[in-house]
């Protein structure tokens, strides 16, 4: 997400800024991009407002329901381990399938203090031994691990390129913004991904511009606009699949 003020940043990499948020939390704020991979106005906050609870992921585990994410666009890991951590508490079987091109090195990851946001006991070391994989593996770069009630599934790569099996109770769709990352704001990749969600499921996302409205609707889905998080974004974006059989696209 584009940040909305300058906040003092510090570089910790070639292209990359250490951004530490209203909340208290970190992210990282990406050069080439020029965007931040979560809201400064609170990344950690954001994550549990836009992914976890207008998801219904939350409401899920805590019921103790077994759950399926997709996540398009795992950047520093923030959604998994949020929803990750909130499995292990419940001890509510969590299958997270992710997707991105790049895997972001640990030593990055490691200025991040994810550890604060997500501490439960061996989840961040059992993460960053992942990413190691998963920047390790040859050029497919799969990485399948389960760590407890938590599978985690990970693919490198474009995310039009591949498609998880089953479907899924909800997908955060939590990649660039359109501006940066506009290939996968379309209303092709947005039908291929309604058709992944099982009935009732929703796709979450923090960007309600009116044209990427219109792609969802497009796409077959049922939009509406929610709340945002405490201090950042006044709307976001929730999206209902509208019918469950043939394509809007046929």
């Amino acid at each position: 997400m584009s940040p909305k003020n300058q906040r003092p940043r510090k570089k910790i990499s070639d292209g990359l800024w250490l951004v530490k948020t209203d909340d208290g939390s970190l992210t990282l704020f990406d050069e080439q991009v020029g965007e931040t991979f979560h809201s400064e106005s609170g990344a950690a906050t954001e994550s549990r407002t836009v992914f976890l609870e207008n998801s219904g992921v939350q409401t899920l585990l805590d019921s103790g329901e077994p759950t399926r994410v997709l996540e398009i666009g795992l950047g520093t890991g923030l959604n998994f381990l949020l929803t990750a951590g909130l499995a292990i508490r419940n001890q509510t079987p969590l299958e997270y399938w992710s997707s991105d091109t790049r895997v972001l090195p640990v030593e990055i990851l490691g200025h991040l203090e994810l550890a604060k946001i997500a501490g439960e006991a061996g989840l961040i070391e059992a993460f960053s031994d992942w990413m190691s994989a998963a920047a390790d593996s040859d050029a497919s770069g799969n990485v399948s691990r389960q760590l407890g009630v938590v599978s985690f599934d990970f693919q490198r790569g474009d995310a039009r390129d591949w498609m998880p099996p089953g479907t899924f109770d909800a997908i955060y769709f939590d990649a660039f913004s359109p501006t940066a990352s506009g290939e996968l704001w379309t209303v092709e990749y947005f039908g291929r991904l309604r058709e992944s969600l099982k009935s009732g499921g929703r796709l979450v996302t923090y960007c309600v511009r009116r044209a990427v409205q219109d792609a969802f609707r497009a796409a077959g889905f049922e939009v509406e606009k929610h709340p945002g998080p405490p201090g950042g974004k006044r709307e976001v974006l929730v999206a209902v699949s509208a019918r469950s059989s043939a394509s809007m696209l046929e």
